[in-house]
């Protein structure tokens, strides 16, 4: 590659990640106008559900989590009975039982800074073990679902930084470090499970210390709501979730999509249940395949992450944050790996459904992410001579898509102020029971349309076409053998832009 044309893509590559960047920074100078506005909503649960814990009270009913949020941050529009439930697992609150003890404000920067310093730490990780360019990965994880997170304060920043960061200590032999970072993916379970058990399974030497961290999370867990509490979440609380999120019209599950196409909920939850066993065990033996073709342990956690969020009983766009990792490292493989997988960057690197919906980003938003993720990624991907070229067709195929999936019908507007039944309304009843009957009140969040399901698809893809670039691996059509980190594109490295 000359000077010259490492100079000219830097440039490019600068200037689209300049748009990607001012959007990001508009939303946040004009927060009632785009989705920004809804910073901390998520995280209003969390802190709730702490609290509840921190006073020897449940965290997974009524009360005291409704008043609690009422109190800390809520929606005039939004019902006076309704209460967000908190299905986290016991260890996830015996941190924020902590957390609670500060006032709620002070609290929700500390969230947003840690989840920040988490998409931080896996931009370096993963930057460092695929030897793309640093502002490029930090994009790719942005747009992937990492602005959402930190909009709403979600969790997956930290599973990804735990996935990365395993990836990368496996990937040197540091054993013991990558265990304790792949036990922090376990703070979302469904994810971190896939993450842990194939670790588990295909790498002895970590077996030991995963054993340890999952232990010691088991007794924090135990020690801070007790062994009734912890049973009750296995038991009652996470069927119950799953349940009521079946309407949902941002679920990504199975499940949802078994309840659209008219199957019952018994059946449409155990469909996706066993769906997520197989992607369980799909996800392992692909692992193992790619690890052993590629001579590269990194991807042992990576790909069952990514694909654990296929189909399942409780996926959101969020939790699509998890695959970035598995797709960015497949991409860096050799030539004959990556266009499959470039694709599946792409498709990933954006969070379609949510900023195709108008209500939630605006159209210089839906242009400037649009061009910054998909012409970045034709830069990188295509040939020395067509990068350009490929560029901006990438850029404008994705924004003739995002308009397309906003053209289509969307859901029915919704009244300000749902029914609730009395015996979900009550301070001993449960908290996903309530949720439950929000959902079903409201037909914008549980009546399908057009666009609620068709915008999931690009998502959908982009974990299929991961598959296809696993499988085809140990026969030879990804890449020769070539570890991540060393050269690809036949000797010519990527060129940082940073």
């Amino acid at each position: 590659m000359t000077r010259a044309g490492t100079r000219g893509e830097a440039l490019l590559a600068a200037l689209f990640a300049a748009v990607l960047l001012a959007v990001v920074i508009q939303g946040f100078a004009q927060p009632r106008t785009s989705f920004f506005g809804a910073v901390g909503l998520d995280f209003r649960a969390f802190y709730c559900s702490g609290e509840a814990v921190a006073h020897g009270r449940s965290p997974y009913l009524v009360e005291p989590l409704r008043s609690c949020e009422h109190r800390v941050q809520w929606s005039n529009d939004w019902s006076r009975d309704l209460v967000i439930p908190s299905p986290l697992p016991a260890y996830d609150l015996a941190l924020l039982a902590a957390l609670s003890r500060l006032p709620y404000d002070a609290a929700k920067a500390v969230w947003f800074c840690g989840l920040l310093a988490c998409i931080v730490l896996a931009t370096g990780f993963l930057a460092r073990l695929t030897k793309l360019p640093t502002l490029f990965v930090l994009l790719c994880v942005l747009g992937g679902g990492g602005v959402l997170c930190l909009l709403y304060g979600q969790l997956p920043p930290v599973v990804v930084a735990a996935l990365a960061g395993g990836a990368y200590f496996a990937q040197r032999g540091k054993m013991t470090a990558a265990a304790i970072a792949l036990g922090a993916s376990m703070i979302e379970p469904h994810v971190g499970l896939a993450a842990c058990l194939a670790a588990f399974l295909l790498l002895p030497a970590c077996r030991l210390a995963l054993a340890t961290t999952l232990a010691v999370l088991a007794v924090a867990g135990v020690a801070t709501v007790g062994v009734p509490t912890s049973i009750v979440y296995f038991t009652q609380v996470l069927p119950a979730q799953a349940a009521a999120e079946l309407v949902a019209t941002d679920q990504y599950s199975l499940s949802h999509v078994l309840h659209v196409l008219g199957f019952p909920d018994r059946a449409a939850l155990l469909g996706g249940s066993a769906c997520y066993l197989v992607m369980l065990v799909v996800g392992v033996l692909l692992a193992r395949r790619v690890s052993a073709s590629t001579g590269s342990v990194a991807f042992v956690p990576l790909i069952p992450a990514a694909l654990a969020i296929f189909g399942g009983s409780y996926i959101h766009e969020e939790q699509f944050l998890a695959a970035i990792p598995a797709a960015l490292a497949l991409a860096a493989l050799s030539r004959a790996a990556r266009p499959l997988a470039w694709v599946a960057l792409g498709l990933l690197g954006f969070s379609w459904l949510s900023f195709a919906d108008g209500r939630h980003a605006s159209d210089l938003s839906i242009i400037g992410l649009s061009l910054g993720v998909a012409a970045w990624i034709g830069v990188l991907a295509a040939p020395e001579r067509r990068r350009v070229v490929t560029a901006l067709a990438a850029a404008c195929v994705f924004v003739v898509a995002v308009f397309a999936v906003r053209a289509l019908p969307g859901p029915r507007t919704v009244a300000s102020d749902a029914a609730f039944p009395r015996s979900v309304s009550v301070a001993s009843a449960s908290a996903s029971a309530n949720w439950a009957a929000y959902l079903r009140a409201a037909p914008t969040l549980s009546v399908p349309s057009p666009r609620s399901e068709l915008g999931k698809a690009p998502s959908w893809l982009a974990l299929i076409l991961l598959a296809v670039v696993c499988w085809r691996a140990p026969r030879g059509a990804v890449g020769d053998g070539v570890p991540i980190g060393r050269k690809i594109d036949d000797g010519a490295s990527f060129p940082r832009f940073v």
